[in-house]
């Protein structure tokens, strides 16, 4: 266990105690981990989870409507800190602050701002007894807020782009023949690289000549995703202005037949869309040369 770990893991077992829980022990579970108790004991435990520097989506399950999930996390650089509850009414989450638990009433996302730099979140999560305990799954996403800071959707390698003008919208920033890959950068809100983040990706195809693409992936330590894109070849298509290309002492004249789409990026998280307006990709079924003089 390292050393912050330790740390923070014994401010939540005393924020615990003198809160006034009424277990006699406690089960501890550091880097976000969740201990899956198979069966009540008696005398439920309360659970504890220290949580690593990075953004958390966590799948639990509160054992019976007596058990106490304690989540702890460090905005070690003074980052903002996101908590999203994801509207579910059948848990009570809880912060603790000043000594006492506050209740967190906002059942959606909610982001922790103006953090100092190595300042505690701790929180506390219990059936709400208001509602009949069904099998106790809940969901949180925790940790630092993440930033979409770039993407990009590379084109297929050794693709004779159509260049700006020659075709339909005139700007086609990614050109395949049958992939291209997608790849994101996430940092924290201090700038930091973010593990953890999730970014979605969804490809619409004009004229719904191929089924659209959706899914999303998460970043690595380094704060980077990449995916490979498959959409496979295209048949027919629009024929693009012929464009002159220059090769080994030749202008070469090339005809493209191409289909189009539009594409978007999502920091999925915290439901924001990078490019809500869509960026357009060409679809090349073909291209062939049709003329080549000496330069």
């Amino acid at each position: 266990m390292r050393k912050n770990n330790k740390w923070l893991l014994s401010i939540v077992v005393s924020a615990v105690f003198s809160a006034g829980t009424h277990a006699a022990e406690a089960q501890t579970v550091v880097e976000g981990s969740v201990a899956q108790v198979t069966s009540a004991p008696t005398g439920e435990e309360p659970v504890f989870s220290v949580l690593s520097d990075k953004i958390h989506n966590i799948n639990a399950r509160l054992n019976s409507s007596a058990s106490e999930h304690y989540y702890g996390f460090t905005s070690l650089r003074g980052q903002d800190v996101l908590l999203d509850l994801q509207g579910q009414q059948h848990i009570k989450v809880e912060r603790h602050v000043a000594g006492a638990w506050m209740l967190i009433a906002k059942s959606g996302r909610n982001t922790l701002k103006g953090l100092k730099p190595g300042e505690e979140i701790i929180l506390r999560i219990t059936h709400n007894q208001t509602r009949p305990f069904d099998g106790g799954k809940y969901s949180l996403v925790f940790g630092s807020y993440p930033v979409l800071k770039e993407f990009k959707f590379h084109d297929e390698e050794a693709i004779l782009r159509i260049p700006y003008g020659y075709a339909e919208p005139e700007w086609l920033p990614t050109q395949a023949y049958k992939h291209a890959r997608i790849e994101v950068q996430f940092t924290d809100t201090s700038g930091a690289p973010l593990e953890g983040a999730k970014a979605g990706f969804g490809l619409d195809f004009d004229g719904g000549y191929r089924k659209n693409i959706r899914f999303y992936f998460f970043s690595d330590s380094e704060g980077k995703a990449s995916q490979l894109v498959e959409f496979g070849r295209c048949e027919g298509g629009a024929q693009a202005r012929d464009f002159v290309e220059y090769s080994r002492g030749y202008n070469n004249t090339w005809r493209s037949y191409y289909r189009t789409g539009s594409y978007v990026v999502m920091n999925y998280l915290v439901g924001v869309v990078a490019n809500p307006e869509g960026y357009n990709l060409a679809h090349i079924c073909r291209q062939k040369l049709v003329g080549s003089k000496p330069s």
